[in-house]
């Protein structure tokens, strides 16, 4: 009888445990757009919002953020890119695109030296807003509002429950850290906002803006580290590296290389080294990325898949192909694992696995890849592709639409040249240029 009841029991306790997930999945947190809903003059506002919150949140280990690569994709393929500035609605879908699980995002009014802020808590699941808001405070305390914005938000976040999700548990102690940010001043801050509301329709007034705003607060990272991202991306790779190393450098004075913006700083600086043709600095930089990402348990967030993706580029570059298959696969588990397998990060990852396949000489293979990565999603249109056929999913940042001016114009070739650089870069050495992938005329 006693034996009975002993078996009954580990029956039991094995059914309950069948019924628990043994390996859940972090919190992912998408960050979208705070509207403007007041004065035009305060619009930078919105861009440096939007960014402080998401760099804030990137600094909690218990969640996981969507990055700004597949964010701005996600809008993209939305046609939201030109302003970026969603609804509701718009948000949840982006939030399916992206795999996230909530969404932070709101509204902010300027009125004299006073700001109102609004933010919204949005379920991707039920498409609901959670938790709606209201802070009040100074215009120039607008760090100590964004920070009650972080705050107030993870403690909603902790509250709320979705299977095979792990709750958010959040210490106060890590919270604080997480806020303490760069402590630069308000002048500093506003030039660096402007810049990333410039960037990408006036890229030399957005690098002025950050360079002004660099050297007025020498220890502010976020500018230094912006202005060499915007060098790369606009094809002034030499005029990145000083940038990059005063950004290095900031937060090394400050004590913070343990950290994932110090993580994502060496990948950005081999990202420069790629561009360069210099694959044997951009590999040990994105290897170091990774590393360092390992050490503070972020194997599992888009930033390390984007650091897999670049690692398997250089390796490709250099002809090596079984390399960047390895890397390529990684960077797809990674998102897999994270439920993103409509994101940009991961349609990369698989274009690719075709390339390595192009390089082997199996075009067969190589075209089911670039096939796949082509493929549309449900809630967008289908990905846009270039002249030759190829997804333009190069690079994820937001392309503004193309308007018929000399800016638009001049803009349009620079990113095709710049497009054709990359290529040039993912092609591996040696290898002649397949047909696979190609648009069949």
């Amino acid at each position: 009888m006693k034996k009975k009841i002993i078996l009954a029991l580990i029956i039991n306790a094995m059914t309950m445990l069948a019924a628990i997930p043994l390996f859940a999945d972090k919190m992912a947190v998408l960050v979208t757009p705070f509207k403007n809903d007041g004065d035009a003059a305060f619009s930078w506002v919105s861009a440096g919002m939007t960014d402080t919150v998401a760099a804030d949140l990137n600094r909690i280990s218990g969640i996981v953020v969507v990055s700004e690569d597949d964010r701005r994709s996600a809008l993209r393929e939305m046609e939201l890119g030109q302003t970026g500035l969603i609804s509701e609605e718009t948000a949840v879908k982006a939030g399916e695109l992206t795999g996230a699980n909530v969404i932070f995002t709101g509204s902010y009014t300027v009125y004299g030296d006073q700001i109102r802020v609004i933010a919204k808590l949005i379920r991707v699941d039920t498409g609901q807003v959670d938790k709606s808001i209201k802070i009040d405070g100074r215009v120039k305390d607008l760090f100590r509002v964004q920070d009650e914005v972080v705050i107030r938000l993870m403690k909603e976040t902790e509250k709320i429950e979705i299977n095979d999700i792990d709750p958010v548990k959040v210490r106060d102690d890590d919270l604080y850290l997480a806020i303490k940010g760069d402590g630069a001043s308000y002048e500093a801050y506003e030039l660096y906002s402007r810049g990333l509301e410039a960037e990408y329709a006036d890229p030399d007034a957005a690098i002025a803006y950050y360079s002004r705003a660099s050297e007025l607060d020498p220890l502010y990272f976020a500018p230094a580290n912006r202005a060499g991202i915007a060098c790369v991306y606009y094809g002034r790779y030499e005029a990145a590296e000083p940038y990059f190393v005063k950004a290095r450098t900031c937060l090394e004075k400050r004590g913070r290389v343990r950290t994932i913006e110090y993580a994502v700083l060496l990948n950005s600086m081999g990202g420069a080294f790629l561009a360069r043709k210099n694959y044997e600095a951009a590999e040990k930089h994105f290897l170091q990325a990774g590393t360092a990402m390992e050490k503070i348990g972020r194997r599992d967030s888009y930033s390390y898949a984007a650091v897999q993706n670049n690692i398997a580029r250089a390796r490709l570059a250099k002809g090596d192909t079984a390399g960047a298959e390895k890397f390529y696969s990684r960077a797809r588990q990674t998102m897999e694992k994270l439920g993103a397998r409509k994101t940009y990060t991961y349609r990369r990852a698989g274009y690719g696995i075709g390339k390595v396949y192009d390089a082997k000489g199996d075009r067969e293979k190589a075209r089911q890849h670039y096939d796949g990565a082509r493929r549309p999603v449900k809630q967008g249109p289908a990905v846009r592709r270039d002249a030759r056929g190829k997804p333009d999913a190069v690079r994820p940042d937001e392309r503004r639409t193309r308007e018929k001016n000399a800016e638009g114009v001049q803009r349009d070739k620079s990113e095709r040249q710049n497009e054709k650089v990359r290529e040039k870069q993912d092609k591996p050495a040696g290898q002649p240029k397949s047909r696979a992938g190609r648009r069949r005329r």
